[in-house]
């Protein structure tokens, strides 16, 4: 396989690389001290890792947070439907009667001219009894 001359001493900085941080991986094995840049790379790499555990920890917070609301806004808005079904249930009822009420109205006004002479007339006996 070809590789273009580029290619090649990319390779190559790769290969030497990777030689260098097996050889430090295996002094840390080994117990030996690591060079000034694995600690520093170790130091910044703690600090990354506690940075990235504090932006999770607030992140759940806030999930936490916006769960809680979200139950209290679900719990008012069951509230507010069961109010609403309650007063369409009331709404219907004082229809209802509306609707009696307007026919014992009607019933009235048709005996209404009859009941009244009657009345007058009982009236008029009684007056004059």
């Amino acid at each position: 396989m070809y590789h273009h001359p580029s290619q090649e001493v990319h390779l190559k900085e790769q290969i030497a690389q990777l030689k260098h941080e097996i050889t430090t991986l295996n002094d840390l094995v080994d117990g030996t001290t690591p060079p000034p840049e694995v600690t520093e790379s170790l130091h910044a790499l703690t600090q990354q890792r506690d940075a990235l555990v504090a932006e999770r920890d607030a992140h759940t917070h806030a999930l936490v947070v916006l769960r809680e609301e979200s139950d209290a806004l679900q719990e008012q808005l069951r509230v507010a439907q069961a109010a609403r079904v309650a007063a369409e249930g009331e709404v219907v009822g004082l229809r209802e009667e509306m609707g009696v009420r307007k026919a014992e109205g009607e019933r009235y006004v048709c005996w209404g001219g009859v009941g009244s002479v009657v009345l007058i007339v009982l009236g008029l006996l009684v007056v004059h009894i």
